[in-house]
C-alpha cells in the first residue's frame, strides 16, 4: 500500500459531491431584492430631489434588478438549469416562478419576494413620508 492512494481501486475514490440547490446566493440577493426598494428611494431623494425621485429610484432599482438576474442565470446554467435572463429583465415574477420550477427548488425564493414586495407596496409611502429628508 503506497501513501498516496494510487493503489486504491478506483470504486474508493469518490468525487466531490454536487450541490443539491443550484445558486443559493443569488437566490438570496434575488429573495430580498424588494429590501433594496427602500433602500433606493432613500438614496434617489438625497441624490436627486424630490422632483425626480422616482425616476431615480426606478432606475438604481432596475440596474440591480437586471445584475442580481443575470448573475443568477449564469449560476443556474453553470449548474446545468435552463432559465433565459430575458424573463427577469422584463418580467421578474415569471422568472421567479420558473427559476423555482426548472430549478426543482423550494418556493422560499418566490414567496419571500412577493411578501416583502407586498410589504414595500403597503408601507413605502408611510416610510417616505415619515423620513425627514429635503
Amino acid at each position: 500500500m503506497t501513501v498516496d492512494g494510487a493503489d486504491l481501486p478506483s470504486s474508493s475514490r469518490t468525487a466531490p459531491a454536487r450541490r443539491t440547490t443550484p445558486a443559493p446566493v443569488t437566490a438570496l440577493f434575488l429573495a430580498l431584492l424588494p429590501v433594496t426598494w427602500v433602500a433606493f428611494d432613500v438614496l434617489a431623494l438625497e441624490l436627486f430631489g424630490a422632483s425626480d425621485s422616482a425616476m431615480g429610484s426606478l432606475l438604481f432599482a432596475t440596474l440591480l434588478s437586471w445584475a442580481v438576474v443575470g448573475a443568477d442565470s449564469a449560476a443556474l446554467r453553470r449548474a446545468g438549469v435552463q432559465v433565459s435572463a430575458w424573463w427577469g429583465i422584463l418580467l421578474l415574477p415569471v422568472y421567479l416562478i420558473l427559476r423555482t420550477r426548472r430549478a426543482r427548488s423550494s418556493l422560499a425564493v418566490p414567496a419571500v419576494f412577493f411578501a416583502l414586495a407586498v410589504a414595500y407596496l403597503v408601507s413605502a409611502d408611510l416610510i417616505l413620508d415619515r423620513l425627514d429628508l429635503p
